[in-house]
């Protein structure tokens, strides 16, 4: 990536894919930086905010990662992996309620989540509380 040209290293898909990258190799921290200031540039990018946010939990936690996403412009509201990660904090933070809550809604938005919501490591939790055994 850094032999592309450096106006095209801005690029969403460049940064995206970067993030990527990173989140292979477990450079967080990097990830983190990287993507703050990538919102800044493109702001209505759902992938970098996605992305970025699973290397800002890495980071700093998933408290950040929850401030990070919810300064999300409006238009994320309409996607099914903005709520699906929501879910996957909330429930990281303990708050099992706004975890379902942000569940069915991602699952309303794309049923696609639904296998997600059941299989998610994020939300073993959530799983938890269904069957008592939190």
């Amino acid at each position: 990536l850094d032999e592309i040209e450096p106006l095209e290293r801005a690029h969403p898909a460049v940064i995206a894919m970067r993030l990527r990258i990173l989140e292979r190799m477990k450079r967080f921290e990097t990830g983190a930086e990287i993507a703050r200031g990538a919102v800044r540039l493109h702001p209505e990018d759902l992938d970098i905010r996605l992305l970025g946010a699973v290397h800002v939990r890495r980071a700093t936690g998933a408290g950040e990662a929850l401030r990070f996403l919810q300064d999300s412009p409006e238009t994320f509201h309409g996607h099914g992996g903005y709520w699906f990660a929501i879910a996957c904090l909330h429930c990281q933070l303990g708050d099992l309620e706004r975890t379902a809550e942000c569940s069915r809604r991602s699952i309303d938005l794309d049923k696609s989540f639904q296998m997600q919501v059941l299989d998610h490591p994020d939300l073993a939790p959530l799983r938890a509380s269904w069957c008592g055994t939190e």
